[in-house]
């Protein structure tokens, strides 16, 4: 039986169900800046509001109830990066104390995060998200976060020109931080940007946990990519995945 440590609950893996969509990682995209004089940039890649080109869709409104959400996922360290300005999430100004005027988020995930799909053109898919006018009190957090549901919930991250990733520091060390996947409208993403899941044997199904990988059949899970202080294991020869997923979390006692 696979389990998982989460904020000091032990969550039985087996009796949590993802439904059976399709899945891809989102590719890295390591930047150079000249004149900028910086080594690691946020790993941020666009996501549209419709299929079509690569650009960013609309900038999303972030409510009150996805923020006290946001509070209840993240550390405060983490949730200080949430709110910031000019990091990388939101660019637009607004006074921290009120919420006004609306925060307004970029829409972007970072590279190495797992998205889900069911619908897709030759060009893009359309991502399992949340609306961003959703109220959360439906969402429990010891289930709804990037441990459980990994496609809804996205890890920041930095890179560098060479590929290496690094955490987003705040108060001088480097801080998990969790975003929910929001959208305005929808959101779609170029098939450029991912790396698709390879179909699974009849039968199976995927399931993600962090930045693991298992496959289901029937009432069992079997490991098809595990990730142990940064290093990859792939448990069969037909899962592989050449994109690497983000920087695991650190102190959680998950198999990551």
């Amino acid at each position: 039986m696979i389990e998982a440590h989460f904020k000091n609950q032990t969550l039985v893996y087996n009796e949590i169900r993802q439904p059976a969509y399709q899945f891809a990682i989102i590719k890295h995209r390591p930047r150079d800046t000249p004149g900028f004089n910086i080594t690691f940039f946020p790993d941020t890649i666009p996501m549209q509001d419709r299929p079509k080109s690569t650009g960013k869709g609309n900038t999303i409104p972030i409510l009150n109830p996805w923020w006290e959400y946001m509070k209840k996922i993240n550390t405060p360290e983490g949730y200080i990066y949430n709110r910031s300005i000019g990091c990388m999430w939101i660019n637009i100004w607004y006074d921290q104390e009120t919420n006004t005027p609306t925060p307004k988020a970029e829409s972007i995930q970072c590279g190495g995060n797992f998205i889900a799909y069911e619908e897709e053109t030759s060009t893009h898919v359309k991502l399992i998200s949340y609306d961003y006018r959703m109220k959360t009190v439906g969402l429990d957090p010891k289930f709804d976060n990037w441990h459980m549901k990994p496609y809804l919930f996205w890890k920041a991250v930095a890179i560098d020109i060479d590929g290496r990733m690094i955490m987003p520091v705040v108060w001088g060390e480097a801080r998990d931080v969790y975003f929910p996947l929001i959208r305005r409208t929808e959101l779609w993403m170029h098939k450029n940007d991912l790396e698709l899941f390879p179909a699974p044997p009849e039968g199976m199904t995927y399931e993600l946990r962090g930045v693991n990988v298992y496959g289901r059949t029937g009432k069992d899970l079997a490991p098809l990519l595990t990730v142990t202080n940064r290093i990859r294991t792939f448990h069969t020869d037909w899962f592989r995945l050449s994109t690497e997923g983000v920087i695991p979390p650190a102190n959680t006692g998950v198999n990551a």
